[in-house]
């Protein structure tokens, strides 16, 4: 954001607005969409892997009690 800053104030005071800026605004707005993308990845990673955990004990506890269910 401060960067960006930094751009806009070359603009107003009329001062050139080198390639240089440009490119480590460009920078740093891609590496802070692609550390948003790989965050949210994880978090729903360990999301998932989480409720498959809880999943897991209520099935066994559901199969150990329709073992014992009569089918018939």
């Amino acid at each position: 954001m401060l960067l960006l800053l930094r751009i806009f104030q070359n603009i107003f005071e009329h001062r050139p607005v080198v390639r240089s800026d440009v490119i480590l605004v460009f920078v740093v707005a891609v590496v802070s969409v692609v550390g948003k993308i790989y965050c949210a990845y994880k978090a729903d990673y360990n999301k998932y892997i989480a409720a498959y955990y809880i999943g897991a004990d209520n099935r066994l506890y559901i199969g150990d009690k329709l073992k014992r269910v009569h089918m018939g």
